[in-house]
């Protein structure tokens, strides 16, 4: 792939960071402190709770933080009805999707603010990831992707056989999100959705650096080992079908 220009900060840029929270007390502090510390006052952190009943709430009240907002009516809405609510509330221009488990390097926003200012033209941005156990022992990188622009309806559908792209690692325009808004009910995994839509409305750029510490664990809401092949099967034909809706909604006639 050809190499992405030369990053550069944009500091004026306001960021909304959707995280989607359910009884993840154990790890979330951790969350929660790597990312606020990259936060300008004109940032916002937006957690949906999917009906937590262990201290997620708590934690999250604790933090008496401006910058955080909580939306969520305490009903169960289920793993993509709960990123979604958390997109749908996000007033930023650029827009991060963070899981409540893992740890963002300390550089991630600057980084990432940094490789969309370099390429106006792309919907998305996708970076590398280092893999750690529940303890935060280093497990080693996760898969590379290398660098450049994925997009078209080729790399889409690709992804349909053996998607690549971690929703933890994604990051989106505003146009994209509008875009992505609401969620055809045939999304079964909101990075998937994403993945479709980054790919046929601008591209989604591949920032060659690891910038967040992916947690793997017991309580994965992705399988550590995969789907069995029924389910793959399953899934590969809801993954057509959410093309086919994207399709529909003329993504590919551009992401502006």
């Amino acid at each position: 792939m050809n190499k992405p220009p030369a990053f550069r900060d944009d500091p004026a840029v306001t960021v909304s960071v959707c995280m989607a929270t359910y009884n993840g007390a154990r790890f979330l502090r951790e969350q929660l402190d790597s990312v606020l510390s990259q936060l300008g006052e004109g940032d916002e952190l937006v957690v949906s709770d999917d009906g937590s009943t262990d201290a997620t709430l708590e934690i999250i009240s604790g933090l008496a933080d401006p910058r955080v907002r909580q939306v969520g009516d305490g009903r169960r809405r289920g793993y993509v009805g709960n990123f979604e609510r958390a997109l749908q509330s996000a007033r930023g221009e650029l827009v991060f999707l963070c899981d409540q488990d893992d740890i963002w390097a300390p550089e991630k926003l600057r980084r990432m603010r940094a490789a969309f200012a370099a390429r106006p033209d792309v919907a998305m941005a996708h970076h590398e990831r280092r893999l750690i156990d529940a303890e935060g022992s280093d497990l080693g990188p996760g898969p590379r992707l290398g660098d450049g622009v994925a997009a078209g309806l080729g790399f889409v559908l690709r992804e349909g056989v053996k998607a690549r792209m971690w929703g933890c690692a994604l990051a989106m325009r505003r146009r994209a999100l509008d875009r992505m808004l609401p969620f055809p009910r045939s999304v079964y995994a909101h990075d998937h959705w994403a993945t479709i839509v980054g790919g046929l409305a601008g591209g989604i750029l591949l920032v060659p650096e690891p910038l967040i510490f992916h947690r793997l664990h017991g309580a994965n809401v992705t399988p550590k080992n995969g789907l069995p092949w029924s389910a793959r099967v399953v899934v590969r034909l809801r993954y057509g079908w959410m093309v086919c809706v994207a399709l529909a909604r003329g993504l590919r006639k551009g992401g502006k």
